[in-house]
């Protein structure tokens, strides 16, 4: 069953859009669809993309928003180690999720579901980055 529809009216690089999407598919069962494309909002701009989620239980006193600490403990299993506020990097896979905050988190049955976090392939530079940050901390 699918969820609310999202227009995607501000993301300017479509494909960058949408590869973020295909990236955070990627790594969970919570799988967000491309609908379709839509006309732009103004004449000279992109046209929008259309995606789709499935509906996730609503917060409340059974499933509230998770802690940053509730976020970081419920990847930690799966190799994502902490590199900054709200973000969690996979080093064997490279995969960088960011914005991984309690807003964009829930955490059902103990398994994190990352729904409106941002996923991409870490660069070089960030990769480089991050290991100077843990060594330090060490």
């Amino acid at each position: 069953m699918l969820g609310k529809h999202f227009f995607a009216g501000v993301n300017t690089d479509l494909l960058f859009y949408l590869e973020r999407w295909n990236c955070l598919n990627s790594i969970s069962t919570y799988q967000t669809r491309f609908e379709g494309f839509l006309p732009p909002e103004n004449e000279r701009h992109m046209p929008r993309a259309c995606i789709s989620q499935p509906v996730l239980p609503p917060q409340s006193q059974t499933y509230p928003n998770p802690t940053e600490q509730e976020i970081e403990d419920s990847l930690l299993p799966y190799g994502y180690r902490k590199i900054s506020e709200g973000t969690f990097l996979h080093n064997a896979s490279r995969m960088l999720l960011t914005d991984a905050a309690p807003r964009n988190v829930r955490i059902v049955s103990g398994t994190p579901v990352p729904f409106d976090a941002i996923a991409e392939i870490a660069s070089r530079k960030i990769m480089e980055w991050a290991k100077s940050r843990m060594d330090s901390r060490q």
